[in-house]
């Protein structure tokens, strides 16, 4: 399964946005009048990167748009687990993967939610972070992408995962995350289903929304959990699917 994800967590201070040339025009004519002081647009091409919500985004010549981080790595350094100021380290460290997590490397959240439980951080604790500080310093450009889709063959999947409470690792125990991919048959690259066809298929799109939740409450099975995540993931699948039919629909884009 091949996956990219999904450009997220937009404030409402920067927005980045599609428009045509009249909307554009409109919305500076209105604001002009409203009197309202902001800031000037910027236009995202292939050659020109912007500075955007603390990374730079960037648009390459297949369409799909990639958030980095604009430098903030080269801060980054190992926790000396022998300095009488591991600890302050520990904290500062922590911290800076942290902020380079929640702008576009979402694959370190784990870690970093593992290691903000550390209140009085041991040698293994400092040694799991450094673990992820290095692979943080090692892939400075690793980022999000968010990659052009054909709609009008989308389809939207949820996988759900659950477990039992209290987990020592921290890990979450209802957990799902929703795609919306297009979709590849394994015997011939087609999107429809034939008769040899063993049921195999690939999917490429981009994450739109995930949850990890920890259960207040102990389920007696591995199947209870599984069931919990998957009536939360059908519902926000729902609200997705449907929100996406209204925005096409008035589009006339479908």
């Amino acid at each position: 399964m091949e996956v990219k994800r999904l450009l997220y967590g937009i404030p409402e201070a920067r927005t980045y946005y599609l428009t045509d040339k009249l909307f554009s025009d409109r919305k500076d004519t209105k604001l002009t009048k409203a009197t309202f002081t902001v800031k000037l647009k910027q236009f995202l091409k292939p050659s020109k990167p912007i500075t955007f919500n603390g990374g730079v985004l960037s648009l390459d010549n297949n369409g799909d748009i990639h958030l980095r981080q604009k430098g903030q790595g080269k801060r980054l350094q190992p926790v000396n687990p022998n300095s009488p100021e591991s600890h302050q380290q520990y904290v500062k460290q922590r911290a800076r993967g942290a902020y380079i997590t929640s702008i576009c490397q979402p694959e370190a959240c784990f870690d970093y939610s593992v290691a903000a439980q550390h209140q009085s951080p041991d040698t293994s604790n400092i040694k799991e972070l450094n673990q992820q500080i290095k692979w943080q310093i090692k892939n400075p450009n690793q980022g999000l992408c968010f990659q052009p889709l054909n709609l009008a063959t989308a389809k939207l999947f949820v996988f759900v995962d659950g477990s039992f409470a209290n987990n020592s690792d921290l890990t979450s125990q209802l957990g799902f995350i929703v795609i919306l991919a297009n979709e590849q048959r394994s015997k011939d690259n087609t999107t429809t289903k034939t008769p040899d066809d063993t049921g195999e298929f690939t999917i490429k799109g981009n994450i739109v929304h995930f949850s990890l939740t920890k259960y207040k409450r102990v389920t007696q099975s591995v199947l209870a959990s599984k069931i919990y995540a998957m009536v939360a993931g059908a519902d926000i699948a729902h609200v997705i699917t449907t929100t996406l039919a209204m925005v096409t629909d008035r589009l006339k884009y479908l």
